[in-house]
């Protein structure tokens, strides 16, 4: 097996949103090879159906 240093790929986390008391906050992570992360966005959502649809668009834009 081959190590690509520059390997990366996102990982999604949907937490409530505490700041406003309801809703959702869907953050993105990108994550390398070497274990290394990095929050790319934090985006409000009303509830969590609608933070998982911006999963799948954002997973069918990058053909995760």
């Amino acid at each position: 097996m081959t190590y690509n240093p520059n390997e990366r790929y996102l990982t999604f986390n949907i937490k409530p949103n505490a700041t406003l008391g309801f809703g959702v906050v869907l953050v993105i992570l990108q994550t390398w090879a070497d274990g290394d992360q990095m929050i790319l966005d934090e985006i409000p959502h009303h509830n969590r159906a609608s933070a998982e649809f911006t999963i799948r668009q954002i997973k069918q834009a990058n053909n995760c």
